[in-house]
């Protein structure tokens, strides 16, 4: 495979990826209070809306951090898997700073 084709599922995750934060934030939150002041969004009747937000606001970033299940996992292991043939070593201290990043995570 191309390295050029590799970016093709990373490309298409964080489209999607924006494009479901925007909706989240457009449709779900503006439609309802038509402003973009937080300071007023605590006042307003958003109990109904405001879990799915933050659902959809989780889903979303484990999506980001690559969490295998996720589509941004899919996106980073083709690469991964791509550059280990080149460069194995850089692979190696990418795997760790992930594992490292994951631990500060959580």
């Amino acid at each position: 495979m191309d390295p050029l084709e590799r970016w093709i599922p990373v490309l298409f995750d964080f489209f999607e990826r924006t494009g479901l934060l925007f909706a989240v934030v457009g449709r779900m939150i503006y439609d309802r209070t038509h402003t973009r002041d937080l300071t007023v969004l605590p006042g307003l009747a958003l109990n109904r809306v405001i879990p799915f937000a933050a659902f959809t606001f989780v889903l979303v970033s484990a999506a980001a951090m690559g969490i295998p299940g996720f589509s941004g996992f899919a996106a980073e292991i083709t690469i991964l898997i791509g550059t280990w043939r080149a460069y194995p070593a850089l692979v190696i201290v990418a795997g760790v700073g992930m594992v490292l990043t994951a631990d500060r995570v959580q």
